[in-house]
């Protein structure tokens, strides 16, 4: 069998549980549930600044910027819906 730790990589730890404490960026594998597992510290609403449409519909446009913006249009059938975002 060929051994590709050299050329590059990590060997992967096999565990037969989830680590309890497990490091960020830390893989395994789970014997026991047969699955590659990795941490990732993921950071939610980093971006969540403001609310959602007053009304909700598909294939809509938009323009603006991050802090000052306009939707137009969209939904199915089309509607002649505006809002913005100031």
């Amino acid at each position: 069998m060929t051994n590709y730790t050299g050329i590059q990589g990590q060997n992967i730890l096999i565990v037969s549980s989830d680590p309890s404490d497990p490091t960020e960026g830390q893989i395994w594998y789970n014997s026991t549930s047969n699955l590659l597992k990795g941490y990732a510290n993921i950071v939610t609403n980093a971006w969540a600044s403001g609310g959602n449409l007053n009304t909700g519909r598909t294939t809509l446009a938009g323009a603006g910027t991050q802090t000052a913006a306009l939707a137009f249009g969209g939904g199915y059938p089309a509607t002649a819906v505006s809002e913005y975002y100031d």
